[in-house]
């Protein structure tokens, strides 16, 4: 690094250039880690970040809790960390932080890719996130069986949860405090509005509204990601995502089981509208490309890449359908390892990371009916049942998991032999017209 002053000579002391660009790339890959990236990938972009402007070797340590990154310039040492108060998931801020990256791996000025990082970390959330909370919660309602009285008061809930969830934030609350009160909210006002419902001689089922409802407050991708960074070798970044995971869960069966407990005076009648055939396959297939658009909204994701979350929701969907026979966790894995795939080949094709897409394609997968029925059977004193239904959803998510870590590791695998094969092809080029 000693001709790190004479590269940058513009720069009083080339130790303060380096300090900007290490506070640069530190910003970079916190802005990932809160955005919702695993800590792989946020560690990847703050080394290219500084490689970029010819500082190598950057030592890059990231959790979901802090990042810290070290550079060595001018002969000394510069260590920086930041702190991260609260990771969601954020499509539109991924793609700001690939595209920063690009800016600066082609050449901009630092200023320049400073100001355009800035401007990515200031921009506010869509308009329509809101509103993505609550269609995502209506259409899985309807997804797993509810009329469209049950499918409309679930998307009623999931607006008025995801406002809340968003005044919570701004806030400073978070972790499992807000997804406690969320899910109490949730449920109580599913119970209300379905008593409400009854009371105008419209036939509704409870259950199946909350069972939507819950979908947006599910930690499923939150524990996927961690189990994915055990299985990655990451242990501290793995462990710490569980234990947030599974007070997120815990959280969610307290409150679902208090809103249960506390209006189960209103006593609202069931009534459930059973499907079958092909125009139960017709309704499961629509509602499911709608609920993932919900998600992908929900999630920030920029208009133009709303449709192409949905067809990934739609694909894995199939492929879990088609598979289905093979047994609940094979057909879950074979699904995830799908996912994973076509999230990789659209990420290349785009050039971004490859959460934008992986991130909906997941959803139709997460096991949300497993911790609704833990919740209920909490609330009803039946622990057994509770505890069953429990296991089969940390099942489902390990398969998940599983999934998505066989595909990277074996994307990795034909990556590395395919640049082998190129690096010998050259090669031999090469001594062809040596010859």
């Amino acid at each position: 690094m000693e001709n790190l002053c004479e590269k940058h000579e513009g720069y009083k002391f080339g130790r303060e250039f380096a300090e900007r660009v290490a506070n640069l790339s530190l910003n970079l890959c916190a802005a990932l880690v809160s955005a919702g990236a695993s800590v792989g990938l946020s560690e990847s972009f703050a080394a290219r970040m500084c490689a970029a402007y010819s500082l190598c070797g950057a030592e890059v340590a990231a959790l979901p809790s802090h990042v810290q990154i070290s550079v060595r310039a001018c002969g000394v040492t510069i260590t920086q960390l930041k702190r991260i108060y609260g990771a969601n998931n954020d499509l539109s801020l991924l793609e700001d932080c690939s595209r920063v990256l690009r800016l600066a791996e082609g050449g901009a000025e630092l200023g320049e890719v400073e100001e355009e990082l800035g401007r990515a970390l200031m921009l506010k959330p869509s308009r329509f996130t809101h509103f993505g909370g609550g269609l995502a919660c209506g259409s899985f309602c309807a997804f797993f069986g509810g009329s469209i009285s049950d499918a409309l008061i679930c998307f009623i809930v999931g607006l008025v949860t995801a406002v809340l969830s968003s005044a919570l934030s701004k806030r400073g609350s978070g972790g499992a405090a807000r997804t406690l009160l969320l899910s109490a909210a949730g449920g109580a006002l599913s119970l209300i509005l379905c008593h409400a419902a009854g009371l105008l001689g419209i036939g509704t089922s409870p259950s199946l509204v909350i069972l939507g409802s819950i979908m947006t407050v599910i930690p499923g991708l939150q524990l996927c990601n961690a189990l994915r960074d055990l299985l990655s070798g990451d242990l501290l970044s793995g462990a710490y995502r569980i234990l947030g995971g599974l007070a997120a869960t815990a959280a969610i069966v307290a409150g679902y089981a208090f809103s249960r407990v506390a209006f189960g005076f209103l006593g609202t009648e069931e009534v459930f509208h059973p499907r079958s055939g092909v125009g139960a396959v017709v309704v499961s297939y629509i509602t499911c490309a709608v609920g993932s658009a919900g998600f992908c909204l929900m999630f920030n994701a920029r208009a133009k890449r709303v449709l192409s979350g949905a067809f990934a929701a739609l694909l894995t969907y199939s492929l879990y359908l088609l598979a289905l026979p093979a047994g609940a966790f094979i057909c879950t894995f074979i699904s995830a390892f799908a996912a994973y795939v076509q999230a990789y080949a659209f990420a290349q094709v785009y050039k971004i990371p490859s959460g934008v897409f992986l991130t909906p394609a997941v959803v139709p997968l997460l096991p949300g009916a497993s911790l609704y029925y833990a919740a209920e059977y909490s609330a009803a004193g039946d622990f057994e049942r509770a505890a069953f239904y429990g296991a089969d959803c940390a099942a489902y998510l390990a398969a998940i998991a599983a999934g998505l870590s066989a595909a990277a590791v074996v994307l990795r695998i034909l990556s590395y032999a395919r640049s082998r094969v190129v690096a010998v092809f050259l090669r031999k080029n090469t001594r062809l017209h040596g010859k």
